[in-house]
């Protein structure tokens, strides 16, 4: 067995995609939507806002909008 582990081709993620990922967390803080809120509260996001969302900022960090 190998104690040494290698891993490559990783695709890589540009600059545009961080900003877009940051963005979207400063978002969700704005709304006030958390990712780990209870069942329940109101305030957990559904798969289909944190998709839409992530992309609208990845279109921003693109400058598509």
């Amino acid at each position: 067995m190998a104690d040494d582990v290698r891993i490559t081709n990783l695709p890589q993620s540009s600059a545009q995609e961080r900003v877009a990922y940051d963005l979207y967390k400063d978002v969700m803080i704005a709304e006030g939507k958390q990712l780990g809120a209870a069942e329940g509260s109101g305030k957990r996001p559904d798969r289909k806002y944190l998709l839409d969302l992530y992309a609208e900022c990845l279109k921003a960090a693109k400058d598509y909008r």
